[in-house]
């Protein structure tokens, strides 16, 4: 019984895997209108990334409204699990954003308004809270901190295929890539020169691609130009931290599949994402054929994830314990 209750009790992390399903479900529906794809395989991942939301969803606030409230509302309180909240505000932006392209455009817009307010206010509590904290450390400061600026890159790119959003499009963009640039200085420094991430939470250091390649693309969108150095510098820099994290594989390797593992999709898919981009403005092979490389690995780490938790589920209802 402790095992089922530790295994299916909600957190404000496990929004992590939404959250990449349906990032690999736009990074994949982007793709087939791209080449021309005749099946809508994205459909299928997008309804396992929203029977995901919703079931994580009706859990977790059924717990907030009951005996789990204070052991969530602890999670708003940490310094560290704090900057996990805006796990929920992408979920739902994505969500949103396939409500418009599903056929509920008459839902996507009052709702993609109210998560974007939702995930504004998120930039003030959390930015607010960061700066008048005063036991935060820079050993707090964690690349689960690049969440918040994912999101307002989201926000951008939601936006886009909404209308009448252009002038809160320009703020979210221009709040996320300042805030970026002086989070990814500070966060290097801290882990070169102070104390290294810790090995259990190695892969969310892959977080490091999200915040330039979705800024890549939202700048492809709103300068309307491929050559533009908002869209090259931070292209560059995700390409750069890719490579230095598939050198260091044989350390992520060393972690095994669990829950975290859901760190890498997400910003791989924003990768592959910002590479698809360049190829649809540039027509380049090399972002076609390295956003198919991409691809490919975010459909096979899924699948290997999702067999994962399967196993998980069934070790807990014979009443083994699930490794974590």
């Amino acid at each position: 019984m402790r095992a089922q209750q530790g295994f299916f009790f909600p957190s404000i992390t496990y929004f992590a895997m939404p959250m990449a399903l349906l990032a690999l479900a736009m990074n994949i529906h982007h793709l087939q209108h791209l080449l021309h794809w005749r099946h809508d395989v994205a459909r299928w991942i997008t309804a396992y990334g929203l029977l995901a939301l919703l079931i994580l969803s009706a859990v977790y606030f059924r717990h907030f409204f009951s005996r789990g409230r204070e052991a969530l509302i602890k999670e708003w309180r940490h310094p560290f699990q704090i900057s996990f909240f805006p796990l929920m505000s992408i979920s739902w932006l994505f969500a949103a954003y396939f409500l418009k392209v599903y056929g509920g455009g008459w839902l996507a817009v009052p709702f993609y308004s109210l998560i974007m307010l939702l995930h504004g206010l998120l930039n003030l509590f959390l930015i607010n809270r960061w700066l008048f904290d005063h036991q935060l450390t820079l050993d707090h400061l964690r690349p689960s901190w690049f969440v918040l600026l994912s999101g307002n890159f989201v926000v951008v790119l939601v936006g886009i295929n909404i209308d009448g959003f252009v002038e809160w499009m320009w703020l979210f963009y221009s709040a996320g890539l300042f805030m970026w640039l002086m989070f990814v200085t500070l966060l290097l420094y801290r882990l070169i020169f102070v104390t290294p991430i810790e090995p259990q939470y190695r892969p969310s250091l892959f977080i490091f691609l999200a915040p330039p390649s979705l800024a890549c693309v939202a700048a492809l969108a709103l300068f309307e130009s491929p050559w533009h150095l908002a869209v090259w510098v931070p292209y560059s820099f995700a390409f750069f931290m890719l490579l230095i994290w598939l050198i260091s594989g044989r350390r992520f390797f060393r972690n095994g599949i669990s829950m975290i593992s859901w760190s890498y999709i997400f910003p791989l898919a924003a990768f592959g994402l910002a590479n698809q981009s360049l190829y649809e403005h540039l027509h380049q092979p090399f972002f076609l054929w390295l956003a198919l490389a991409v691809m490919a690995g975010m459909v096979l780490l899924t699948a290997l994830i999702t067999a994962w938790l399967l196993k998980q589920f069934w070790l807990s209802r014979i009443g083994e314990t699930p490794r974590d």
